[in-house]
């Protein structure tokens, strides 16, 4: 058993899942010095790891990781619920841009939606599917959910969820305003400690009218 070979590939999927470092940290007790290490070569990436990220990621197939064999994604049977061709109040579905992960760029992508999903009765600007437990149980890694954006963030309700987009991430969380600073709002989430996120950081704003699975 080669480890160096199995920890690029542990890391190849923690890339292609886009996992955020918060959900990183949280899940898979992997803090960015470990995360470093593992990516270089330094460190190899323990069974109990690999085991951890195969339980948050149901879709993760562990034999990839470990022997090379088969995709590193199982297939995803929501492709059936996917129409190629836009019909009326059907919503655009970006099946490889996760929310909750690490790249900031998600919204502003010039890339074509893999679908279009057809939800009567919803109100969405575009579908994303989810990576992390950071929500749990209000809202699971396997979901979908359907954003708007938010124009202004004076008025912020901390029973709505929140998709909110900075230079280094994207999380899914409510929003809460400072009680002495409203420049400063609150990041909260069921699974994780709540953090404070300066309004001069976040880059956009988006409001989760839905959040569910859709087969």
């Amino acid at each position: 058993m080669n480890r160096n070979v199995i920890s690029k590939r542990f890391m190849d999927v923690v890339q292609e899942l886009n996992i955020s470092n918060e959900d990183i940290k949280s899940q898979l007790k992997i803090d960015k010095n470990l995360k470093s290490h593992i990516k270089t070569g330094k460190q190899n990436v323990s069974l109990d790891k690999i085991y951890a990220l195969c339980e948050a990621y149901e879709e993760v197939n562990v034999d990839y990781i470990i022997t090379g064999k088969g995709k590193m994604l199982k297939e995803d049977s929501t492709k059936d619920e996917i129409s190629q061709t836009p019909t009326k109040g059907s919503i655009p579905y970006f099946e490889n841009l996760p929310v909750s992960a690490g790249r900031s760029e998600m919204i502003e992508t010039k890339e074509s939606p893999t679908g279009w999903i057809d939800l009567p009765g919803i109100y969405a600007k575009w579908l994303f599917p989810v990576v992390g437990f950071s929500m749990q149980p209000e809202i699971n890694s396997g979901d979908t959910v359907g954003v708007v954006p938010v124009d202004k963030w004076d008025m912020v309700d901390p029973d709505k969820t929140y998709l909110i987009v900075t230079n280094d991430d994207r999380m899914i969380k409510h929003l809460a305003i400072d009680e002495k600073d409203d420049e400063i709002l609150w990041c909260i989430s069921p699974n994780y400690p709540k953090f404070p996120i300066r309004k001069e950081d976040i880059k956009a704003v988006y409001r989760v009218t839905f959040h569910g699975r859709i087969l």
